[in-house]
């Protein structure tokens, strides 16, 4: 018997095929692995953003609606400090200062101060994971200012 050299039966890939295979499978999780810490990390910028953005409201808002007596009648640059709360995103990664400026024009007894300018801003610490290694230092996540006027706005304030 004699067997035919041309008909060979080929089972499997050979080693070159399955090591050019396993390359590409490679290459191709790297590429989506890092668009997909890429876009994790936006996600999480936005996050903190949009939670900064609502820390800092409220407390702006805390400040605004005190009564005058307990605003400062001098610039006090950590007035009423408050801390972010601890079951926010921000909690370890973020820093909030409330800065409140005084305006005063012609002092007298009566009225004291003519408007006080409140400034509420939040950042995230330099090595926190919403920063991007520090790319962002110098722009706060949020950041909010408002001027309150001397005046009656609610019955039984001031």
């Amino acid at each position: 018997m004699k067997q035919n050299s041309k008909r060979s039966i080929r089972n499997g890939f050979t080693l070159v095929e399955v090591l050019i295979a396993i390359l590409l499978v490679g290459v191709a999780a790297a590429v989506v692995y890092t668009e997909l810490i890429a876009s994790y990390r936006i996600l999480m910028r936005s996050r903190a953003k949009l939670e900064a953005q609502g820390v800092a409201f409220d407390k702006l808002w805390k400040v605004y609606n005190l009564s005058m007596d307990k605003l400062p009648t001098t610039a006090d640059p950590d007035f009423n400090p408050e801390s972010i709360p601890v079951n926010s995103v921000l909690s370890t990664n973020a820093v909030m200062r409330c800065i409140v400026a005084v305006k005063i024009d012609n002092w007298t007894l009566d009225n004291p101060v003519e408007y006080w300018d409140i400034y509420v801003r939040v950042w995230a610490t330099t090595n926190s994971p919403i920063n991007f290694g520090g790319l962002f230092d110098d722009h706060p996540l949020a950041s909010y200012q408002v001027r309150r006027y001397r005046g009656h706005r609610q019955k039984g304030e001031d």
